[in-house]
């Protein structure tokens, strides 16, 4: 299950599930909108698959707010960050950086 919100960098994300229709007809799975600040994630695709692509449009998000990005940036880059970003939260507990 998603999160209804995430955190970039101070700048409260909603995360949508409603979008469907446009997500498809111009072939994503998922897309970020910086003046929105909006997150769409395409709803039909499995649970696995949408935190692979929140992690991907996260990693969009991360870049833009850094000001290393202007738009949608170098996707190739992206793919891998989400990638990396997506295994190595998977694969950590992070309640040490909570404490």
């Amino acid at each position: 299950m998603l999160p209804e919100k995430v955190n970039i960098f101070g700048i409260e994300y909603t995360i949508r599930q409603d979008k469907d229709e446009y997500l498809g007809a111009n072939s994503l799975l998922g897309e970020i909108l910086y003046s929105e600040q909006e997150i769409y994630i395409k709803s039909t695709l499995s649970a696995d698959r949408k935190i692979k692509v929140l992690v991907h449009e996260v990693s969009h998000g991360i870049l833009f707010e850094v000001g290393a990005i202007k738009g949608a940036g170098d996707e190739s880059i992206i793919h891998l960050l989400g990638i990396c970003l997506h295994q190595f939260i998977k694969n950590n507990d992070f309640e040490w950086v909570k404490r």
